[in-house]
């Protein structure tokens, strides 16, 4: 967990050997001229940015690590003072407006909730960039008479895009993240305006998408979704693209389900966060110790405890369980996904099962609301590795 620490040192080396002359060569290369965002100037509209005046991303991120005997230790979260990457983030579905839209005003418990859950711990290798956009809403979702606009969506990450380009990068690598909503936002910014700009392309460090099937041509490397980038298959590689659909061991991806089907002549990508390689995997989780509004519709989450009324109190906003999760990629007949097994020992004290999942209100969604938290330390490290490889 803590071998990122040796790839900051590094890092932060690297990253102080920029001058002011390189930054204003990177600005009149960059496709946006001086383009400003009225929407997104001065750090307005943004969950985090340097500039916000609520900046999620500073919040306490720190985790108790749960050991399978039940014992606790405090691991405390320490950003980068200054990565030499940025990561730019848009969220999933996660807004409860009773609206086809969502506002640009970020509630705590949904936008801020959420962001905290699948971005904000990445600034332990990269700033976090992460617009409040007009997205469409849960209950668009749900409610034929609530018309949700994806143009006006789309328009305002690209619009976010553009600003943070424009005016925040600096010549800098971006890694683009997103998840499910939010990674096919990106999806379609990285076909419009990252694909056709030599500038974009070769500062993009890659695309973790996750939560929505990204297609690739059967026994291609490029083709379907994009022609410029493959999927990520080492953690030196950069210019690539990490994508992943999970589902449980004991309930993979069947017909009918949603998501981690690509159509016939394509497969889903599907890359292991741990070391994108083929082996089963043991991942490095981060759960939040209080739970949302939205997954609290669901039931009760339990927590990290089998009975929680003996467990002793968690008194970090994460936690996190060594040993809990393991993870590969798998194939059923049309689907491509991650196959995520609970290793849930009965003998301990800590819980036997993954809660919070939403599997009983969303049938066939699989394992979708937590697709980041089950290998969230992971995907930091690898961002640590792409971030020190496109800085070497």
């Amino acid at each position: 967990m803590y071998r990122i620490l040796g790839v900051l040192i590094a890092l932060l080396w690297i990253g102080g050997c920029g001058s002011d002359d390189d930054m204003t060569v990177a600005r009149a290369q960059q496709p946006y001229g001086d383009f400003v965002s009225p929407q997104y100037e001065a750090g307005q509209n943004w969950l985090c940015h340097p500039e916000a005046g609520r900046n999620f991303c500073d919040d306490d991120l720190s985790a108790t690590i749960i050991h399978p005997d039940g014992s606790l230790e405090i691991e405390p979260h320490v950003p980068a003072p200054n990565p030499p990457i940025d990561c730019f983030y848009v969220y999933p579905t996660w807004s409860l407006d009773n609206m086809g839209n969502s506002d640009l005003n970020a509630a705590e418990d949904e936008e801020g909730f959420v962001v905290k859950n699948q971005a904000a711990r990445l600034n332990r290798v990269c700033r976090v960039f992460a617009p409040i956009y007009r997205q469409v809403t849960i209950p668009a979702l749900f409610d034929p008479s609530l018309s949700g606009d994806s143009a006006l969506a789309q328009a305002d990450v690209i619009d976010a895009f553009k600003h943070y380009i424009a005016n925040d990068n600096n010549g800098r690598g971006f890694v683009l993240i997103g998840h499910s909503q939010g990674a096919g936002r990106l999806r379609s910014l990285i076909q419009t305006e990252v694909e056709p700009d030599d500038f974009l392309s070769e500062h993009m460090v890659s695309a973790i998408l996750l939560g929505s099937t990204v297609a690739i041509p059967d026994g291609e490397e490029t083709g379907g979704a994009f022609e410029k980038f493959p999927p990520c298959r080492e953690p030196s590689q950069t210019g690539c693209i990490v994508s992943y659909v999970s589902y449980r061991s004991t309930n993979p991806a069947m017909e009918g389900d949603v998501f981690g089907n690509a159509g016939d002549g394509f497969e889903a990508i599907c890359t292991n966060p741990v070391d994108l390689g083929d082996e089963p995997r043991i991942t490095t989780p981060y759960f939040p110790t209080v739970a949302s509004t939205l997954l609290m519709t669901g039931g009760p989450v339990l927590g990290p405890f089998a009975d929680p009324d003996t467990a002793p109190e968690i008194t970090t906003p994460f936690y996190t369980m060594p040993g809990f999760t393991e993870v590969r990629c798998a194939r059923t007949p049309g689907y491509e996904f991650l196959e995520v097994t609970v290793l849930g020992d009965p003998s301990d004290p800590r819980a036997d099962d993954l809660t919070g999942t939403l599997e009983s209100l969303l049938p066939g969604w699989g394992l979708h609301i937590v697709d980041a938290s089950v290998a969230m330390g992971d995907l930091v490290d690898l961002v640590g590795m792409q971030a020190e490889s496109f800085a070497r």
